[in-house]
């Protein structure tokens, strides 16, 4: 099994990209965008992130922010991964994966 990264695959959350957008949608008080501000610019992180800038979603970012002003989450970025994973097993690959191996790939593009 691969480690478990801090940051999310990049290619996979191309593949599950439409799933995870999907699933933001119907849970309007979850947050699924704290780890996709890292890594490469992608069209499905932006569409997710973008989510969160309107209605009951720019809701549930203010709360998750006011929170992590407050000191009550300030999740880093390994214990969101752990979190995340946890929480969305379906989706254990956008954490667990050779993280120098998907770099080398992203460079190679």
């Amino acid at each position: 099994m691969k480690e478990l990264c801090a940051f999310a695959n990049i290619s996979y959350l191309e593949e599950i990209g439409d799933e995870l957008y999907q699933y933001a949608v119907d849970h309007p008080n979850e947050y699924l965008a704290h780890n996709l501000y890292n890594g490469a610019e992608h069209p499905i992180k932006q569409k997710i992130i973008d989510l969160y800038s309107r209605g009951v979603y720019l809701e549930t970012l203010l709360r998750r922010r006011k929170a992590i002003k407050e000191g009550k989450d300030v999740p880093t970025l390994g214990k969101y991964s752990k979190w995340f994973i946890e929480k969305y097993p379906q989706w254990k690959k956008l954490y667990y994966y050779d993280f120098e191996e998907e770099s080398k790939k992203q460079k190679l593009l």
